[in-house]
């Protein structure tokens, strides 16, 4: 009995090994394997970087197999300016998808010889606003502040950031133009006071009471003006 269970010991032992050795050998194998031969590079979840920019950063070699280890490559893409992630997916035979992530814009800016696209930080991005031709709100002066208080707005009100035409700083404060009114808010106006602003202005449009200008800058309270200030 002993010799039985030493021998199914053994065998197990053996099984085992033979397992780990072919997990061990298979990427080898594999690679050598002309069928899974790379043929062709999908760029998926790119809108702002043209998808040869991420090829180019890729740089996948023309001897290049399914099962090479992409990961160096893969790196090559996360220095692109503009892209936050980025995740190589294998599909048999012989493609690769490269899942994409980039920054979003909230705002155009006028640059020095083009608008160019701007993040939350106020970060002027590598993107080309022609390529792309995004519907975003004017920020007549790059500003950080501002571009903080845009992310804020399209993330807790998307309705009213929708409709913004321009933003700009003056003097401490920020001021928004959508569909031919004036809003004022702080920069570092809280999201309740966003909220509060969209909330006024509906009321009013659903009793059709005229406003040009909507102020929220002040505590627990938005102000309604019938004139400009």
């Amino acid at each position: 009995m002993a010799a039985l269970r030493l021998s199914r010991t053994w065998w197990l032992f053996l099984g085992a090994a033979g397992v780990l050795g072919l997990w061990l050998l298979a990427p080898w194998v594999l690679r050598q394997a002309d069928f899974f031969r790379l043929r062709r590079i999908e760029v998926v979840g790119v809108r702002y970087l043209p998808a040869d920019a991420i090829l180019e950063a890729f740089a996948a070699p023309d001897s290049a197999n399914l099962f090479d280890d992409w990961d160096e490559h893969r790196d090559g893409i996360l220095g692109v300016a503009g892209v936050t992630s980025a995740r190589v997916d294998r599909r048999l035979p012989g493609t690769l998808r490269l899942i994409i992530g980039e920054t979003t814009p909230v705002a155009l800016s006028p640059g020095s010889d083009r608008m160019a696209l701007i993040d939350a930080d106020g970060v002027v991005l590598p993107y080309d606003p022609s390529r792309s031709a995004p519907d975003l709100p004017v920020m007549l002066a790059a500003d950080p502040e501002t571009a903080r208080l845009l992310a804020r707005i399209r993330l807790v009100a998307p309705g009213l950031y929708g409709r913004i035409s321009t933003a700009r700083r003056v003097e401490d404060d920020v001021l928004l133009t959508f569909n031919r009114k004036r809003l004022w808010l702080s920069p570092g106006s809280s999201s309740s006071a966003i909220r509060a602003v969209v909330a006024v202005e509906h009321d009013l449009v659903q009793r059709s009471e005229p406003f040009v200008e909507l102020d929220g800058r002040f505590a627990d309270q938005v102000v309604v003006r019938q004139r400009p200030t």
